[in-house]
């Protein structure tokens, strides 16, 4: 941890909320990405974002130095997007809303692509072309159950390594690998049934 980031989370911690929207402003933009990509609905998403930090703030004063305030910050977006599942799931289905914009941490798809996490035909991609491409991924991304879903977006849209996603669901990395192969693998399933 750096040592401004570790005086901002101290201040924070005493109460000082410019500095704990100094430390927003550093994360805001990655954790808005995150919940954009798993909650279709754009005021949806803000209020789970609010509540986010809303928890954040609450739960500072736990917060140990020792770990990552980036992988805590994290873990409570996941935690929120999942509980966002399970109250939406009861009334409606909800799926997700790719990101059609570069705004969000570069082009995801060129990762996911380029981490052979979906291999397409070099050809099919030519024809069908970028955004066709993009919309197949997403729709096999929403047949996910919504811990893959979560765990797919992390590491291909933005682009976390395996042991940081373990770290934000508190689970081995084995598991997380094999969640993360499981979506791929139903990822590919489904691409390769649109694309015949």
């Amino acid at each position: 941890m750096e040592q401004d980031e570790r005086e901002l989370i101290l201040k924070s911690q005493q109460g000082d909320q410019t500095a704990f929207e100094m430390l927003v402003s550093r994360y805001d933009r990655r954790l808005m990405g995150l919940i954009r990509s798993m909650v279709r609905n754009s005021e949806d998403a803000r209020d789970v974002y609010q509540d986010v930090f809303l928890r954040a703030w609450l739960g500072l004063p736990n917060f140990r130095l020792e770990a990552g305030f980036f992988t805590w910050l994290y873990r409570i977006a996941v935690n929120r997007c999942m509980t966002y599942f399970d109250q939406r799931g009861r009334r409606e289905k909800k799926h997700l809303q790719p990101l059609l914009d570069d705004e969000e941490d570069g082009d995801w798809m060129d990762r996911v692509v380029a981490h052979q996490a979906v291999n397409p035909i070099e050809d099919q991609q030519e024809t069908f072309g970028k955004e066709a491409l993009l919309k197949k991924i997403w729709t096999a991304v929403e047949t996910l159950k919504p811990k893959q879903r979560l765990i797919f977006c992390l590491r291909h849209q933005h682009g976390l390594r395996v042991k940081e996603i373990a770290e934000i669901f508190d689970m081995p990395e084995g598991t997380v690998k094999i969640l993360a192969f499981r979506a791929v693998r139903a990822i590919r399933d489904q691409l390769k049934d649109d694309l015949e």
